[in-house]
């Protein structure tokens, strides 16, 4: 066969225009063939590595990210390569070795640079990566990707000033940097010193980046010429239909969406699935595989599939699909469950919410419609096996010398603000303490700069507990049995953390705010009747702390009633709430008919 342009072999164009339209398995076989018969042609590795790792196979893309690299050693790039499919292996930790002598080989390598931000930010070591990042900085050779990084691992540690500094600064830069845009609307939900007015500005920010880059390709619908009451085609978008926090949640959704015959497509954009992916694969009518497609060819298979309601539940997390919903792929499309902002999108017609987390008057904090529900605004499953509740607080314990207060949010969530309030509370209490459970926690340096921050809002080391990740549900769960009473972050409430405290007897005390972030505790607390442990004022959450800590009745009694009232609440009745969903749908619905 003759080359292609600019002498590029036919069968490199022809994996490259399989990949383009998501034919993955095509393009891999394509390429291994190729590199079989010129295994010196060191360019089409790379294709072949990044088709391997997409479609789950990481193992096979370091075989040939290897082979690559014993051809080309001088290629930084190889490298690289080979450290980031170690990363999705089970020697992932292998991986900082090679990066670090690839530091040494090739000085200031942005390929390896990037390359070692990244692994610390897969590994949790946020502290490496801001270490690293900020001596860049100061050398003068960081580059936009690695500052991105380092934003993303300031915020990680909970320094939202020193992220949200960075990320404004790069706007300024580059207006039409959409990864400082998106970094900056979701660190700003972080931060106690942001008005709801700005956040939602900055989301309003991104979303406009988004049409601006998409919105020639946007679909245009028909609208007044269809039947309100007629079974609808519902899409369910999402990266997280796995072992994550919102599959607590989406289940009860699924049943909503289900009712009054209508049927329902499920479109994952993860890269992997467990046995959770299995449940959403038997709730759905279709379940359709889209991680590995671009903006253009997942709009074009939800438009193939003509849905008539695309339901995303991601907003601006990880892996999420805004930007290719820029283009309008249905009628109706609506956010919900998995963010607790508004988009900032013009494409997307409605956000499922309640009439506590959004009163009459948020309207102007929205991009889109509030669709309000009866509270709360989602239901939560149980996942898993529950261990019973001690029925004994541990302040009134043999031997306790106080109360013990639990922190089981992300380290992110625990800025400045939220500090020195639970520092005011641990003031008030001698011989109290905090019990911090975060996932992040688990590597040495980024405890230390978290307990470097804990120290300097008041706290005493001795005062703080740190836990890491403690595998399985049951073994999460019996944690709070160590607990008497859980603060809730702010403004950033805590959703699963805040259930789960519940489902296992232990209170939360909630400083309530004006937007959707810092009234979720609210919303969850009315439910079970705890509403008068949520304030407007850090005053009051110290003064509430301090009271309920003090009241051993109380604590008692919520130890004995508050998992019974929380699985008979409204929180967790799935018919209701799926009643509640099914309603919401139709009335999105029959207002697009309406136009």
């Amino acid at each position: 066969m003759p080359p292609g342009p600019a002498g590029i072999p036919p069968q490199l164009l022809q994996a490259k225009s399989l990949m383009e339209r998501s034919k993955l398995a095509e393009a891999i076989d394509i390429l291994r063939r190729y590199v079989a018969q010129r295994p010196k042609d060191v360019p089409a590795y790379g294709p072949l590595c990044h088709a391997l790792l997409v479609t789950g196979n990481p193992d096979q893309a370091l075989f040939y990210a290897r082979q690559a690299k014993r051809h080309a050693p001088d290629m930084a790039e190889l490298w690289a390569a080979e450290a980031r499919a170690l990363q999705y292996t089970s020697k992932r930790t292998d991986a900082l070795p090679i990066l670090l002598e690839a530091m040494e080989r090739f000085p200031r390598s942005t390929a390896i640079a990037e390359q070692l931000v990244e692994y610390y930010l897969h590994v949790n070591n946020y502290a490496g990566a801001d270490d690293f990042c900020t001596r860049a900085q100061e050398e003068g050779w960081i580059s936009d990707t690695m500052a991105s990084g380092h934003s993303a691992a300031l915020h990680k540690l909970g320094d939202v000033k020193r992220a949200v500094e960075w990320a404004r600064k790069q706007q300024w830069h580059n207006p039409n940097d959409l990864d400082a845009a998106g970094i900056l609307a979701t660190t700003l939900l972080y931060d106690g010193e942001a008005t709801p007015a700005q956040v939602a500005a900055a989301h309003r920010r991104v979303g406009m980046l988004y049409h601006d880059t998409y919105g020639h390709l946007t679909q245009t619908h028909p609208r007044g010429k269809d039947d309100p009451s007629r079974p609808l085609r519902i899409g369910v978008l999402s990266p997280d239909l796995r072992q994550h926090s919102v599959a607590f949640f989406a289940m009860a959704m699924y049943e909503g969406l289900r009712l009054g015959g209508n049927t329902v497509t499920s479109y994952y954009t993860g890269f992997s699935g467990d046995a959770l992916t299995q449940r959403f694969r038997e709730l759905s009518n279709t379940f359709r595989v889209c991680g590995e497609m671009d903006a253009v060819q997942l709009i074009d298979r939800i438009t193939a599939d003509q849905i008539d309601v695309l339901v995303e539940l991601s907003g601006h997390t990880t892996n999420h699909r805004l930007y290719a919903l820029a283009l309008k792929p249905a009628p109706v499309v609506i956010s919900a469950i998995g963010y607790p902002a508004t988009t900032g999108m013009r494409t997307i017609d409605f956000r499922l919410v309640d009439e506590v987390t959004d009163p009459p008057g948020c309207e102007e904090l929205l991009s889109e419609k509030p669709l309000r529900i009866a509270a709360p605004f989602l239901c939560f499953s149980p996942l898993g096996d529950t261990p019973p509740v001690d029925p004994t607080p541990p302040c009134l314990r043999a031997g306790a010398a106080g109360v013990t207060f639990a922190a089981f949010n992300a380290l992110h969530k625990l800025n400045d603000q939220t500090l020195a309030m639970w520092a005011h509370v641990l003031r008030e209490l001698p011989g109290s303490r905090l019990l911090v459970k975060a996932a992040a926690s688990k590597d040495h340096s980024t405890q230390r700069k978290a307990i470097e921050r804990f120290i300097a809002a008041g706290m005493s080391e001795s005062q703080v507990e740190w836990l890491s990740h403690i595998p399985g549900q049951r073994a999460h769960l019996d944690t709070y049995n160590r607990c008497d009473i859980s603060l809730d972050p702010w403004p950033y409430h805590g959703t699963t953390s805040t259930c789960e405290s519940m489902l296992m007897g232990v209170p939360t005390v909630t400083r309530v705010g004006d937007a959707h972030v810092s009234r979720v505790g609210l919303t969850l607390a009315r439910v079970v009747g705890n509403e008068d442990l949520c304030v407007r004022t850090e005053d009051e959450f110290v003064q509430r702390a301090v009271e309920l800590a003090r009241d051993e009745d109380r604590l008692v009694h919520e130890r004995a009633t508050l998992r019974a009232r929380t699985l008979a609440s409204l929180l967790c009745n799935r018919s209701a709430y799926a009643e509640r969903v099914s309603r919401a749908v139709r009335e999105a619905w029959s207002w697009h008919c309406a136009q």
